[in-house]
């Protein structure tokens, strides 16, 4: 089939015309003025394969050593060496500390909020 050549602004305006003529198998040059800056062609690639196929493709190239199990959980690299995550502090100190606060000094553990409070952390 013969290629058929359209202008960015035409395409935008008649794209689902453009895309059932690809499907229909011919291919469309997108231009941009006047130069050619992109070719839509129909797909011929079959299906995507699932993903145990891809799984089992990879295998089979020697890609990837997998006895088909599933892996144990992972031990965690880090551990803790209280009781409290280092999540909780964060969110701990983001409700105590906001982000407009200064601190008076740097040895001080006043604060000042910029703004109408001044609240102590302790």
């Amino acid at each position: 089939m013969a290629e058929r050549r359209i202008g960015i602004r035409e395409l935008k305006s008649k794209l689902s015309e453009c895309v059932r003529e690809v499907k229909a198998g011919q291919t469309i040059i997108v231009t941009e003025r006047g130069r050619a800056v992109a070719r839509i062609i129909p797909d011929s690639t079959p299906e995507a394969p699932s993903l145990q196929e891809r799984l089992d493709y990879l295998v089979r190239t020697g890609a990837v050593l997998w006895s088909g199990k599933r892996l144990p959980p992972a031990k965690p690299v880090a551990g803790l060496r209280g009781k409290r995550c280092v999540s909780d502090l964060v969110i701990e100190n983001r409700a105590i500390a906001p982000a407009d606060s200064i601190p008076l000094d740097q040895d001080s553990t006043t604060r000042v909020i910029l703004g109408p409070t001044i609240r102590s952390i302790n």
